[in-house]
C-alpha cells in the first residue's frame, strides 16, 4: 500500500518512539485509577497525545463517495470530488479494481483507502497533478511521492465499516463508543453466543440466568427475563429487535460482524436501550458459488458440524444462501443423586436467505431461520442458608437434611433432572433503495419463540420447589428509514418510523413443600398484548471542515393490555388472588440526542454528546393489577477517537456519567417479587480500546473498562430478612457492575514456506467482583474471575482452503458463579459458568 508523506522517515521513527513512550504513560496513569490516585492526570495525559500533532499544518478534508469499482470510473470519481487532475492510462489502469471509499478524508489517506492491495500506486506530476501506475516494489522518493514509509502493508489497521447510525460510516469517523467485532475475528475465534462476545468487548457484563440471558452495558441491563420484562440491552438481528431474554440465548447462525454500541441508543434506535445495543449482522448471499464445511470435536463430548455456501442463480440479479448448525455435548456437571449429565446441549438451527438486486439502486432481502434446543436446563444449587429468613420454626433446606453442592462444586443434588425445550424461528425482509441522493430502507419481520423449562429451583436433594413453565412470545415490527444530504452535503439527515408489537404468555406451576404448612402450589398465568410505535429524526451539520453538530429527537409510545391470573393452593384450601384479572396502562416517552465531534488533526477526533434513554414500562407478570413506569438515563459523555504510526495504531476512549431515575428494581413484598420504579442511581467511568500492530504478523489489542455505579436513594424489598421489609440501600453498588473490566489479545502469524500460515492467538479478560442484589453481601458476591482462551490455527494459505484449529476457551478451568440469587425459602442459588473446553476445529471452504 502507498501513503502521501510530506515527512524525513527518520523523524517518523522518532516520533514513534515518543508515542509508545506516551500510550506507556497513559496506560499507567488508567492503573492509578483503579488504584485510586486522582484521575485528573489521566484527562491531562490524553489529551496530551490526542494534541501532539495538533500543531502539524491543517490539511484539506474532502467528503468522498466512491464505491467498489473498476480503477478507472473510481479515479475519475476521485479528481471530481476531490477537484484534482487524475493522469493514468486508461487501457492498463481499467483492468484493476480499487477499493470502496466513503467518508470525509484527507487527499492522502483517501489515495491510500482507494488504492489498498489494488496493485497501483501514485504519486504527484507537476503542477499537482495525481499520477496512477501499476505498483513496483521500489518506491518513488522525494517528498513530492506516495511510497510506503513502512515496508510491510499487512501492517495497517483496515478500516472497519459500522452501521450504528443506520448508515453506513467507519468506525473511526463515528461519534459513538462502538466495539466492533470484524468479520475475520469472527471467523478465528468462533463467537457463538453472548457470553463469547464479552470477552471482546469489555464493556458487557452476562449472566446465563435460568429463564435466559441478562446483559449489561456500562452497569445498566435487566435483573429479570422473564415474560413481562424489559431488557435494558437492545438486541438487533439484521436490524430486527428480539424482545425477549429467553431468545437471546439463542446461537448466532451465520453472523458475518457485531457491533455494540455502548451508552442509551433512545434516538435512532428508541425503547429499551437505556444500556446500549447489540447489532448482529449474518452473512448475505454472494452471486459467486462458494460453499464452506466445518466440524469440530472436543472435551465433554462435545461435537458440531455446520455446511453454508452461497451461489447465484440470476448473474447479477438473484443469489442464495444456506447455513445449516448441529451442536451436541454432555453436561458440564453431574447430578450427585442419580448420576446424570446436567446442563447438556442437543441443537439443530438452519437459516436460508435470499438477495434480489435488480439494478444498482435496489437490494432486496428475504431471510427465514429456524432453531431447536432440548438440553437439560441449567442447574441451580443451594450456596447457602441464611438465618432468620423463614418464620420462627421452620429450617432451612440445609437444616432440614437436604444435600447440596454448595460453593465447593459445580455438580448438583437434585430430586429431578431438569429439562429445556428452546423453539424458535422467523421471516424477514429488507429493502435498500437508492434515488438521486436519497436511501429509503425499510425491515419487516415475523419472530416465533417458544420455551418450555422444568426446573429443581431449590438446588437441593428434597422436593422443595420446583417450577414448571411455559413461555411463548409472538413479535412483529417493522421500521421505514429515510436517509439524505442537504445543504451542499454540509447536512446529513435521517427520518424514521417504527413499530413493535409483541404477544406475550407465561404459564407457570410452582409446587412447593415446607415444614411450616405443609405443601402450597402456585399458579400463575399471564398473557399481554404490546402494540409500540415511534418517529425519530436525526441531524449532522458540518459547521467547518473539522467541526459537527448533530442534534435529534424522538417520540415513543406504548401501549399494553394484560391479563393475569394467580391462585395459591395450600393443603385443600384454595386461595385466589386474582382470576382473569385485565389491566392496561399507556405510557409515552420523547427522548432526544444533542453532540457534536472535531477533527483534531487527520486522525483524531473529539468528540461529545448529551443523550437520553429509556426503558419502557410494564406490567407485573406474578402480582395482580401491578404496574410499573419507564425508567430513564440521562447520558453526558466525553470521547476521542485516534490513529497513529500511519493507522498501524488505534487508540479509542470515552468518559461517561449517567442520572438513572425511576429505576426497575426487583423488589420483595409479603414473600412475593415483582418489579417497581424503586430506585435513582448514578454511574460514571472510563473506556478505553487500543489495537497495534507493531510488526509484521503480530497485533496486540487491549480493553479497559472502569466504572463507579451505585444507587443514589432506592428503598427495596430484602427478602433474606423475614417480613421483607423495604431496606434503603443509598451508597451501595448496582448490580452486576463490576469496577473494573479488563481486556487483552494477543495474535502472531506466521507465514510457511509451503505457503500456508500458523495464526496463534490469546485472549484473557478479567472482571471485578460484583454483587447479584442491591445489599452488597457477601453472599450475594460474584467474587472476580480471570478468563483466559488460547487458539492454535494453520491455514493452508489459498483463499479457500483448508483451516485447522486447536481451542481451549477457560485455559485455567476457572470456577466461578455466574448467576446469583437470594430465595424466598431461606437463603441464596446460583449456578455456575462453563468449565475448560478445548477441541479440534477443521474447515474446508471452497
Amino acid at each position: 500500500m502507498y501513503h502521501f508523506s510530506y515527512r524525513d522517515p527518520k523523524a517518523i521513527n522518532s516520533s514513534r518512539q515518543k508515542f509508545y513512550n506516551g500510550t506507556l504513560r497513559m496506560f499507567v496513569l488508567m492503573a492509578s485509577k483503579v488504584m485510586k490516585i486522582s484521575s485528573l492526570r489521566i484527562f491531562y495525559v490524553i489529551f496530551f497525545i490526542l494534541c501532539a500533532n495538533v500543531s502539524h499544518a491543517a490539511v484539506p478534508i474532502f467528503h468522498f463517495d466512491i464505491p467498489q469499482q473498476n480503477a478507472s470510473d473510481a479515479l475519475t470519481a476521485l479528481g471530481q470530488q476531490a477537484d484534482i487532475s487524475v493522469i493514468y492510462q486508461y487501457d492498463v489502469i481499467v483492468q484493476f479494481r480499487t477499493n470502496r471509499l466513503k467518508g470525509r478524508y484527507s487527499l492522502s489517506r483517501a489515495v491510500n483507502i482507494l488504492l489498498l492491495n489494488s496493485g497501483l500506486q501514485a504519486e504527484f506530476g507537476e503542477g499537482g497533478r495525481l499520477v496512477i501506475s501499476v505498483s513496483s516494489d521500489v518506491g518513488v522518493e522525494g517528498d513530492n511521492s506516495v511510497h510506503a514509509l513502512l515496508s510491510d502493508d499487512s501492517n495497517i489497521i483496515e478500516e472497519i465499516t459500522v452501521t450504528s447510525e443506520k448508515r453506513e460510516t467507519l468506525l473511526q469517523s463515528t461519534p459513538i463508543a462502538i466495539t466492533a467485532v470484524t468479520p475475520d475475528v469472527v471467523e478465528i475465534t468462533q463467537v457463538e453466543d453472548i457470553r463469547d462476545l464479552q470477552m471482546l468487548a469489555p464493556s458487557i457484563t452476562f449472566n446465563n440466568a435460568p429463564a435466559g440471558t441478562q446483559v449489561y452495558i456500562r452497569g445498566v441491563g435487566q435483573d429479570d427475563v422473564n415474560v413481562g420484562q424489559n431488557p435494558g440491552v437492545a438486541i438487533y438481528v439484521d436490524g430486527v429487535y428480539h424482545g425477549h431474554g429467553f431468545t437471546n440465548t439463542a446461537a448466532f447462525q451465520d453472523a458475518d460482524r457485531f457491533e455494540v454500541l455502548r451508552g442509551p441508543q433512545g434516538t435512532l434506535y428508541g425503547r429499551n436501550s437505556t444500556g446500549g445495543n447489540i447489532n448482529i449482522t449474518r452473512k448475505k448471499p454472494t452471486f459467486e458459488a462458494t460453499a464452506k464445511l466445518t466440524g469440530s470435536i472436543g472435551n465433554y463430548g462435545a461435537k458440531q458440524c455446520s455446511i453454508s455456501g452461497s451461489t447465484g442463480i440470476v448473474d447479477d440479479v438473484l443469489a442464495v444462501r444456506g447455513f445449516y448448525l448441529y451442536k451436541g455435548r454432555d453436561g458440564y456437571a453431574k447430578n450427585l443423586v442419580n448420576g446424570d449429565d446436567v446442563d447438556a446441549e442437543d441443537l439443530n438451527s438452519t437459516a436460508v436467505s435470499l438477495l434480489y438486486t435488480p439494478s444498482d439502486d435496489l437490494e432486496v432481502i428475504l431471510r427465514g431461520d429456524y432453531q431447536k434446543s432440548d438440553t437439560h436446563n441449567r442447574p441451580r444449587t443451594w450456596l447457602e442458608d441464611v438465618p432468620g429468613v423463614l418464620p420462627p420454626g421452620v429450617p432451612g433446606p440445609l437444616a432440614s437434611g437436604a444435600r447440596s453442592g454448595g460453593r465447593k462444586t459445580r455438580d448438583v443434588y437434585g430430586d429431578i433432572t431438569t429439562t429445556q425445550l428452546l423453539e424458535l424461528w422467523g421471516v424477514s425482509g429488507s429493502l435498500s433503495w437508492n434515488y438521486n441522493d436519497l436511501v429509503l430502507s425499510s425491515v419487516v419481520s415475523y419472530r416465533n419463540s417458544r420455551r418450555d423449562s422444568l426446573s429443581d429451583s431449590d438446588g437441593t436433594d428434597l422436593p422443595l420447589l420446583t417450577i414448571d413453565l411455559e413461555e411463548s412470545a409472538e413479535e412483529y415490527s417493522v421500521e421505514v428509514n429515510l436517509v439524505g444530504n442537504a445543504l451542499d452535503e454540509r447536512l446529513d439527515w435521517i427520518v424514521g418510523v417504527n413499530y413493535y408489537s409483541d404477544d406475550a404468555s407465561l404459564y407457570a406451576v410452582a409446587p412447593v413443600v415446607s415444614d411450616a404448612f405443609g405443601s402450597l402450589t402456585a399458579l400463575r398465568q399471564y398473557s399481554d398484548e404490546l402494540e409500540s410505535m415511534g418517529l425519530f429524526a436525526q441531524a449532522n451539520y458540518h459547521l467547518t471542515d473539522r467541526l459537527r453538530v448533530t442534534a435529534g429527537a424522538r417520540y415513543s409510545k406504548d401501549e399494553r393490555d394484560a391479563v393475569l391470573t394467580g391462585i395459591n393452593t395450600i393443603g385443600n384450601a384454595r386461595v385466589s388472588l386474582c382470576e382473569n384479572s385485565g389491566i392496561s396502562e399507556t405510557w409515552e416517552t420523547p427522548t432526544f440526542k444533542l453532540g457534536f465531534d472535531y477533527d483534531l488533526t487527520e486522525d483524531a477526533m473529539l468528540y461529545g454528546a448529551v443523550s437520553s434513554g429509556f426503558k419502557a414500562g410494564g406490567i407485573n407478570a406474578t402480582v395482580c393489577n401491578d404496574t410499573y413506569d419507564e425508567e430513564a438515563i440521562l447520558a453526558y459523555e466525553l470521547g476521542f477517537k485516534s490513529a497513529y504510526l500511519d493507522h498501524r495504531m488505534t487508540l479509542n476512549g470515552a468518559f461517561y456519567f449517567y442520572d438513572y431515575t425511576d429505576m426497575q428494581i426487583r423488589t420483595w413484598f409479603a414473600g412475593q417479587a415483582n418489579f417497581d420504579n424503586a430506585g435513582e442511581s448514578r454511574i460514571y467511568g472510563a473506556e478505553f480500546e487500543f489495537v497495534a500492530k507493531p510488526s509484521k504478523g503480530f497485533q496486540v489489542a487491549a480493553g479497559l473498562s472502569i466504572q463507579n455505579a451505585e444507587f443514589t436513594d432506592a428503598m427495596i424489598g430484602d427478602n433474606l430478612i423475614l417480613g421483607d421489609p423495604d431496606v434503603d440501600v443509598s451508597g451501595n453498588a448496582l448490580l452486576r457492575a463490576p469496577d473494573l473490566k479488563a481486556q487483552l489479545v494477543l495474535q502472531q502469524s506466521f507465514e510457511l514456506k509451503s505457503g500456508g500460515s500458523i495464526h496463534a492467538r490469546y485472549d484473557v479478560l478479567y472482571t471485578s467482583e460484583y454483587y447479584g442484589d442491591a445489599f452488597e453481601r457477601d453472599i450475594t458476591r460474584i467474587d472476580s474471575n480471570t478468563l483466559q482462551d488460547f487458539r492454535l490455527t494453520w491455514r493452508d494459505g489459498l483463499v479457500n482452503g483448508w483451516m485447522v484449529q486447536l481451542y481451549v476457551k477457560n485455559l485455567t478451568d476457572e470456577e466461578y458463579l455466574e448467576w446469583i440469587l437470594p430465595s424466598d425459602i431461606g437463603g441464596v442459588i446460583g449456578m455456575y459458568a462453563p468449565p475448560r473446553t478445548l477441541g479440534l476445529r477443521v474447515s474446508y471452504s471452497l
